[in-house]
């Protein structure tokens, strides 16, 4: 079960990358620290997504705040598709909306 899903999670990050294009990586950021579920999770699906879209796909950890500073990393980032944020849960992206909206 958990392989199909990998998988289906691979199909689908390859279908929003074509094949052809720039050669500009992409980013995975990880809202924990290395060596965990969620970066273990990014980083087997790193390998083969770099195969499928024919770029490097690396993958970044940015640990604290409740998830808040990938989050906020993620947000500041061109919004071009080539930075994406590995969640296992949705918990930090609603905590980062309510301590961003606090702030401002």
């Amino acid at each position: 079960m958990f392989l199909s899903k990998l998988w289906a999670c691979i199909g689908f990050l390859a279908a929003l990358y074509p094949a052809s294009g720039a050669a500009q990586s992409v980013q995975l950021v990880v809202p924990l620290a290395a060596g965990g579920v969620t970066d273990i999770f990014a980083r087997t699906v790193a390998q083969p997504l770099s195969e499928e879209i024919k770029r490097p796909v690396v993958v970044i950890n940015r640990p604290g705040g409740g998830g808040a500073v990938a989050i906020d990393f993620v947000s500041r980032e061109r919004p071009d598709g080539q930075t994406l944020l590995v969640l296992r849960n949705r918990g930090p992206v609603l905590t980062a909306q309510h301590v961003r909206s606090w702030i401002s």
